[in-house]
């Protein structure tokens, strides 16, 4: 029988008087568990991060196994060249030598692997592999001018490094020069093989497949590992410094400017500066006089263009606010930092093994 019980309402074994309809997990008072709630909240951070790790770790071995890949395409490569016939004209003829570069190297050992792990992976990308954003004549040579100042900047901490390891005895070398140019065709070649190729061959494999593949765990994260990547695939300790530092060059105007394009020109340029010095060593020839001077100075004149055509478009993109960064959300708890992604990244088993076939080799 229903009873009244010191005003409160029971039936049979049932007690409703502390029952809380804003909180039935609660049934023992009014007072909200904010502990509990900061605890999921935590758990839901912690499990996000790790589970962030756990997928860039995953990139980790994609893009090592790939760099494997690069590694053995240049080994195939390298024992086609073994071959005496071949290696007397790769090491003579500079025609040889570029288009040999151009075919062997920027398109079968860069290209083809990265270009297959993009293929792979496609549905792993956000948007385009390749990012085509458009943007004005006007701002492409604003960047390019930007981008061959830093080039012209990386040059030199190069040179720097390379003298304070002579003061210990240690001499940094870079890969073997190439044979002399002797036509107008081999010109041509040299352009082609040292110059476009490898700018858009490179830039294809890192700013867009490899990137590609990164951004979306952190613009910061994407440019600086890819970079170093980028260095890795050179080979070489005075290369992997310069080319990492050209590529966070590169990487930042690509995010930028939401475009390949400036990164390719800017690589291409910069590869041209040896490219202009080898044209102008054949067109100059034994004779001396202004052509001559010019000639054995072009490096160091080209250096001064870069350095005040820098300054100046530096300059302008600042006073556009081409620089300024959008303003970041705030950052969750517990999200992993820059330095823990790129150490995630960079120690997975897949990219460990090419790292220590090309440490071995810098060191041997």
């Amino acid at each position: 029988m229903d009873q009244y019980n010191n005003g409160n309402y029971t039936n049979g074994q049932n007690n409703y008087s502390n029952y809380n309809p804003y909180n039935p997990y609660n049934p023992n008072g009014w007072q909200y568990n904010y502990q509990s709630e900061a605890d999921r909240l935590k758990n839901q951070y912690i499990a996000e991060a790790k589970a962030e790790r756990k997928q860039i770790r995953t990139l980790g071995n994609i893009v090592g196994l790939t760099l494997c890949l690069y590694l053995f395409c240049q080994t195939l490569i390298s024992m086609l060249l073994s071959s005496s016939k071949i290696y007397s004209l790769y090491i003579s003829s500079a025609v040889f030598n570029e288009a040999f570069t151009a075919i062997g190297v920027s398109l079968f050992c860069v290209v083809v692997p990265f270009g297959l792990m993009a293929f792979i992976n496609k549905d792993k990308y956000q948007g385009s592999i390749v990012p085509a954003k458009k943007i004005s004549a006007k701002m492409l040579c604003l960047w390019t001018g930007f981008g061959m100042m830093c080039c012209v900047g990386a040059d030199y901490v190069v040179g720097i490094l390379s003298y304070i390891a002579s003061m210990f005895g240690v001499e940094l070398t870079t890969s073997s020069s190439s044979p002399e140019i002797d036509s107008v065709f081999a010109c041509l070649m040299c352009v082609i093989g040292t110059s476009l190729m490898p700018a858009i061959c490179e830039e294809f494999a890192m700013r867009c497949c490899t990137m590609g593949l990164l951004k979306k765990y952190g613009k910061a994260f994407a440019v600086v590992s890819v970079s170093i990547v980028f260095g890795i695939i050179h080979g070489n300790f005075v290369q992997f410094v310069f080319a990492t530092i050209v590529g966070l060059i590169t990487g930042y105007i690509t995010i930028k400017t939401g475009s390949i394009v400036p990164a390719v020109i800017i690589h291409a340029c910069n590869n041209g500066m040896s490219v202009f010095s080898s044209i102008l060593a054949y067109i100059a020839g034994d004779s001396g006089g202004l052509l001559g001077v010019i000639s054995s100075n072009s490096v160091l004149i080209l250096y001064a263009f870069w350095l005040v055509v820098g300054i100046v478009t530096s300059a302008i993109l600042c006073f556009k606010g081409a620089f300024k960064n959008a303003r970041k959300e705030m950052p969750k708890p517990f999200e992993n930092s820059l330095a823990k992604k790129i150490f995630t990244f960079f120690f997975t088993p897949g990219m460990l093994i090419p790292i220590a076939i090309v440490a071995v080799n810098i060191f041997a």
